[in-house]
């Protein structure tokens, strides 16, 4: 199940984005990072969130997407700059604290991997 949680223009997963509790890729819902997962092999946190999706739909129930496709793609480019942002305030994970474990990790950003 992914949901987002809003208030109006306000959305609670693009705070958390924003402030580098989560990176971005953790907000795609499951139509899209099915496809980022096929297109983004070799990439060790994508394979490793992949693995999480597996253990948590082990009936393989597809995904499906109950917004529009251009409310979606409006939340992706506006996830993508929260994104950014945190990068360059290094904020939470994107901080030079935490760099030592996104490397380990193999944490990339959206702007990074095939979308």
């Amino acid at each position: 199940m992914y949901a987002w949680a809003v208030d109006g223009e306000a959305n609670l997963n693009l705070v958390l984005v924003r402030n580098g509790i989560y990176p971005g890729i953790a907000m795609l819902d499951g139509t899209h990072f099915s496809q980022v997962l096929q297109s983004s092999k070799g990439v060790p946190y994508v394979e490793v969130l992949g693995a999480q999706e597996r253990l948590g739909n082990p009936t393989r129930v597809p995904s499906r997407r109950l917004v529009s496709d251009l409310r979606y793609e409006d939340f992706l480019k506006r996830l993508i700059a929260a994104e950014t942002t945190a990068r360059a305030e290094l904020k939470g994970i994107w901080s030079d604290k935490f760099k030592r474990q996104r490397i380990q990790m193999g944490i990339a950003p959206l702007s990074e991997l095939q979308l």
